[in-house]
């Protein structure tokens, strides 16, 4: 009489999305379309345009620097200078002001005899105390 029915097919396995492969990504068929030759030469130009500006932009960068570096320079020397005069200045004045230090002392400009006047003695001190505020400002100014 009559055949029996097939039995149902399985169920499917479950899907692990993790493990199942990927669906291919169909690939745009190239086109004909001649405004893409010309989008890319478009890009290429903007993107070499800016390349020569970072280009000049670094080379500025390595000027500015290189000029920073000569003026540092200069500046050394003229601080190096200045500080040999202020020592120079500094050891001539030690010995007549009585520093501790001072080995050579030349004979003082302040006598302290009865020829000496007391008006004598301030000038030479007020002299000797300007030479001294005048290296400290130097200094200062360092």
């Amino acid at each position: 009489a009559a055949a029996p029915a097939p039995p149902p097919p399985p169920p499917p396995p479950p899907v692990d999305s993790v493990a199942a492969a990927p669906t291919p990504v169909p690939v745009p068929a190239p086109t004909s379309d001649p405004d893409t030759g010309a989008v890319a030469a478009s890009v290429r130009a903007d993107l070499a345009g800016e390349i020569a500006s970072l280009k000049r932009a670094a080379d500025e960068a390595v000027e500015v620097a290189r000029q920073a570096r000569a003026a540092q320079t200069e500046l050394r020397a003229k601080c190096m200078d200045e500080v040999r005069s202020i020592r120079a200045a500094v050891k001539s004045l030690a010995p007549v002001v009585g520093a501790p230090g001072s080995t050579t002392a030349p004979p003082s400009p302040i006598k302290d005899g009865p020829n000496e006047t007391e008006e004598a003695k301030e000038a030479i001190t007020a002299k000797l105390r300007t030479e001294l505020d005048a290296l400290k400002r130097r200094v200062e100014n360092l």
